[in-house]
């Protein structure tokens, strides 16, 4: 765990914040983490940086309590404004028009980023079926086949059966199936936008079936839901789907610091969502092909 944070200034807050009464749900090194009912709220240094339920401080005092008001925020029974020009927009901002071959280079880059940067840890071995993952022990080679398996499920057409496969799995404060599965309803999410494309059936069987009893894996994804994401996740699917090959590593490289490998299964997730709505452009969905 470590020393927990020791704010004192406020510096932004999420646009998606919810008021009330908070309890502590877990404390780290850079972040604090309470509840009330539902929603989360989570108190974090620069490191963490912004995000839709983040309250980004600096400062000298520890966090034991959180109350969030309509135009103030208390830590430790302290008032804080609420002012405009600290609130963070987490929305997701998509490009009207969809360069699909521009999008097609796009994905490829990061998925040659991911399997160059990402830990073995993570699940960048489903970016290459053929990769080996040395998995030494039968507990991770049964993990390795469990996460295919529902890779390839949810791909395959039987979205439900795959969402439901892939939820809870792996360890962390938030598993690595979890964060995957957030990654590919951001990808249907934010490129279903555009005319055409059509995955809100997929979209709400993968958030339905995709909430647990994990109140930080539902909180990312219910903001990946409605478009809306902490920074590093921002930037990093706005550098995939509108920007030019130049200016995505970068961008990808600062999500894999999140978490042991939270950042690299969300972007493994976003990267094959991508790949499976491109293919669908010829009413013939990308099929994944599990190793």
């Amino acid at each position: 765990m470590g020393d927990c944070i020791l704010p004192g200034l406020i510096n932004s807050f999420g646009d998606l914040l919810c008021e009330g009464e908070y309890h502590l749900h877990s404390r780290f090194r850079s972040a604090v983490n309470f509840l009330s009912g539902d929603s989360l709220a989570s108190v974090v240094t620069h490191c963490v940086g912004p995000g839709p339920m983040n309250i980004v401080v600096d400062g000298a005092a520890v966090v034991e309590s959180l109350t969030i008001c309509r135009d103030s925020i208390l830590l430790n029974g302290i008032s804080f404004p609420r002012s405009a020009e600290m609130r963070y927009d987490s929305r997701v901002n998509i490009s009207k028009v969809l360069d699909t071959e521009q999008l097609r280079i796009n994905i490829a880059v990061a998925s040659n980023c991911l399997l160059e940067s990402s830990s073995p840890r993570s699940l960048v071995f489903l970016l290459d079926g053929a990769r080996d993952v040395g998995s030494e022990s039968s507990f991770e080679r049964e993990f390795v086949r469990r996460t295919r398996m529902g890779a390839a499920l949810l791909f395959g057409g039987n979205a439900k059966t795959g969402t439901l496969a892939l939820r809870g799995l792996g360890f962390g404060l938030t598993p690595s199936g979890d964060d995957f599965l957030s990654g590919v309803l951001t990808a249907y999410v934010t490129v279903a936008r555009h005319p055409g494309i059509d995955f809100d059936e997929e979209s709400e069987i993968i958030y339905r079936n995709g909430r647990g009893r994990n109140p930080m894996s539902n909180a990312l994804l219910r903001c990946a839901k409605d478009g809306f994401l902490p920074e590093k996740y921002k930037t990093a699917v706005e550098a995939v789907v509108n920007h030019d090959k130049s200016s995505i590593g970068r961008p990808i490289r600062t999500l894999l610091e999140v978490g042991e490998t939270s950042g690299a299964d969300f972007a493994v997730g976003l990267v094959l969502g991508l790949k499976n709505v491109i293919g669908s452009k010829g009413h013939q969905k990308w099929l994944y092909a599990a190793a």
